[in-house]
């Protein structure tokens, strides 16, 4: 009969839409994943960034005490 066909179809038609279900629940998962990984990516590269910038502020004012100018602040 149409119906016990039909219902045989939906039967079979279950475990791919639950295997579609779990797939899409994956790549959301590795999304995720994905983004807190350029999250911390973007992090280490702005640290790399400043500890460049502190690396040459130290390094010209050690240029410029090699030099004889004192270009520490004192304050008294």
């Amino acid at each position: 009969s149409f119906s016990g066909d039909l219902s045989g179809l939906l039967r079979e038609f279950e475990p791919l839409c639950e295997g579609y279900k779990e797939a899409v629940k994956r790549v959301e998962q590795l999304m995720a994943q994905i983004e807190a990984i350029r999250d911390k990516w973007n992090d280490w590269s702005e640290t790399q960034r400043i500890i460049q910038m502190m690396m040459r502020t130290i390094e010209n004012d050690l240029l410029e005490l090699r030099k004889g100018t004192d270009n520490s602040e004192v304050n008294c």
